[in-house]
């Protein structure tokens, strides 16, 4: 009696411990999962400051260029300036808050950074100079990536061709959109999991919006 007692114990635990490998294999997807998810969240949130920062430095960098040599009829009389419109004057304003832009982003995996011209030819950087004046809002600075090779970027990345509120000068401001392709750590797409879970993870599109204005002293 007491041999089958034994016998009975030891089979009850070794049921008891198939059963805890089981349930075992199938949480531990989730805690992965879960694991994963705080991790990539964490980088989101720093890429996502950074793309943010390099936004407005790019902004701020383009409006004090813009006014150290403004347009006519923004400017002196007796002092040289472009006049309005002049693709040239607003093209190297928009190169140089792309190149700023980029140079502040050339650390990140998917920049695609070439240090000679300060390209990033794997982020997509917008400039729109609101004075009225600007030609170029709608299209982006050469030797970086077009919003049609990134879709995701098409519709927010592109900004609004100026209005009649920057037709005064104490209006008149910079305005740099960029979106960033953001990989997560792991790329692992529609992957199926217990209970009906579902995981995709690849890349993440980090779009910042913002603006800087030219001083009106």
């Amino acid at each position: 009696m007491h041999h089958l007692r034994r016998s009975g114990d030891r089979h009850r635990y070794r049921s008891y411990r198939g059963q805890t490998l089981v349930e075992f294999a199938l949480i531990l997807p989730m805690l992965l999962v879960l694991l994963l998810g705080i991790a990539d969240f964490g980088r989101v949130f720093a890429t996502g400051i950074s793309v943010e920062a390099s936004a407005r430095n790019a902004a701020e960098v383009a409006a004090q260029e813009y006014l150290r040599n403004p347009p006519a009829p923004f400017t002196d009389p007796d002092t040289p300036a472009p006049t309005p419109g002049d693709n040239d004057y607003y093209s190297r304003l928009h190169t140089l808050a792309a190149q700023t832009a980029c140079d502040e982003l050339r650390s990140q995996p998917n920049s695609g950074y070439d240090p000679g011209t300060r390209t990033c030819a794997g982020i997509v950087v917008q400039v729109c100079v609101h004075d009225s004046a600007d030609p170029l809002c709608s299209a982006e600075p050469s030797g970086f990536a077009s919003p049609a090779s990134m879709p995701e970027c098409t519709s927010a990345a592109v900004p609004p061709v100026p209005t009649q509120e920057a037709e005064s000068p104490e209006l008149r401001y910079v305005q740099v959109r960029i979106c960033y392709r953001f990989t997560t750590l792991f790329n692992l797409q529609n992957i199926d999991l217990p209970f009906g879970w579902g995981l995709s993870l690849g890349n993440v599109y980090l779009q910042r919006d913002r603006t800087f204005t030219v001083a009106n002293y």
